[in-house]
């Protein structure tokens, strides 16, 4: 890890109050802290500015966001930070530029795929965490068919339309019939 990530991850401590915003926040979205802990370390509630390309800084004048820390294919390296405003999870953004994903470590663990699972690709980061941190997220789309197209098993969208765009992402490291979509997907 380079100086800057070690600096980055120093102010998210320094701002991982957990005040009443972030007791809000937890408590609003039905976040288990203990399934998400060993996937995240630190869920923080502050205030972040949001630059092109999905990057942000932390900022005190800006909006308010959720950050947590990114852990590698390793399952323990810090690599980057990721950040998402409060009311549009799906506009998350990373600090750094370099990860991946979240969740990566089970792409190529066979317990993700034990007795014929799929891996869940969520679409936020929010929704990863809501799932327990089970299943990966993609934050970085000009990677994703290189790390994701090394799944030992099938992988699934959150509906339909979500599971076509992988199969398009990820076309032609994954074959089509390997990504899934849910029963009850519209």
């Amino acid at each position: 890890m380079n100086l800057l990530s070690i600096e980055l991850r120093a102010d998210l401590y320094e701002r991982a109050d957990c005040g009443l915003a972030w007791l809000n926040y937890v408590r609003a979205e039905a976040i288990d802290l203990t399934a998400t802990y060993p996937f995240i370390g630190i869920l923080a509630v502050t205030r972040v500015k949001l630059f092109p390309g999905r990057r942000f800084d932390f900022d005190d004048d800006g909006i308010p966001a959720a950050v947590c820390q990114v852990i590698s294919d390793d399952a323990e390296t810090v690599v980057d930070l990721v950040a998402w405003p409060l009311h549009q999870p799906s506009k998350f953004a990373t600090a750094l530029g370099e990860a991946d994903g979240l969740g990566t470590d089970q792409v190529r663990n066979p317990a993700s795929y034990f007795a014929g699972q799929h891996l869940t690709v969520h679409r936020t980061p929010l929704r990863w965490l809501k799932a327990g941190c089970r299943g990966t997220v993609i934050l970085n789309f000009a990677t994703a068919p290189r790390w994701l197209g090394a799944a030992l098993g099938s992988i699934a969208g959150e509906d339909l339309g979500h599971a076509r765009e992988l199969a398009r992402l990820l076309h032609p490291y994954i074959e089509p019939s390997r990504v899934l979509a849910p029963l009850d997907a519209e």
